[in-house]
């Protein structure tokens, strides 16, 4: 008896892969996300970082997007102040750089509520420099839109690269 109900709900819900008909690929997001990371090894921390997306749907169009909102919050232990020069990276497996045609337009940095100016980099990429006075936290925010396909997406926020961080 179980066996049949499992058979006739498996039939109910996806019926065309039980047929042998062939399956769509989900599509995936259009454009890698970005991560801040140091430029050069410091004695400044990464203690917390999240994530925050909101994928919105235009009504008269159609189109989708996603709003990603990062917060970085540093810590420098030490009593020195710290001026910190931090990349975007867009490429988590290689820690490439963001590069002109992966960057948002409407990209904004924001260290402890005051703009950061983004410059480009020699390499192709843009980096930004914060301060980071001695033994104190500084709350780092990037928040960017980055356009989706219009079919069901697969966001990918692979993380792997913050171990950069000390």
């Amino acid at each position: 008896m179980a066996i049949v109900v499992i058979t006739l709900a498996l039939s109910l819900v996806r019926p065309a892969v039980l047929m042998g008909a062939p399956q769509t690929q989900t599509a995936s997001i259009a454009t890698p996300q970005l991560l801040l990371l140091p430029v050069e090894a410091t004695t400044v921390e990464l203690q917390t970082h999240t994530v925050d997306m909101n994928v919105t749907v235009d009504a008269g169009t159609g189109e989708m997007t996603v709003v990603v909102e990062t917060l970085y919050r540093l810590s420098n232990p030490g009593d020195e102040t710290v001026n910190l020069l931090l990349r975007l990276a867009s490429d988590p497996a290689s820690s490439a750089p963001a590069s002109s045609s992966t960057t948002p337009a409407n990209l904004t940095l924001v260290s402890d509520g005051q703009p950061v100016s983004l410059q480009p980099a020699e390499n192709g990429g843009s980096t930004g420099q914060i301060t980071v006075g001695g033994d104190t936290r500084a709350d780092v925010r990037l928040t960017y839109t980055q356009p989706l396909d219009t079919r069901l997406p697969l966001i990918r926020y692979d993380a792997r690269t913050l171990a950069d961080w000390p």
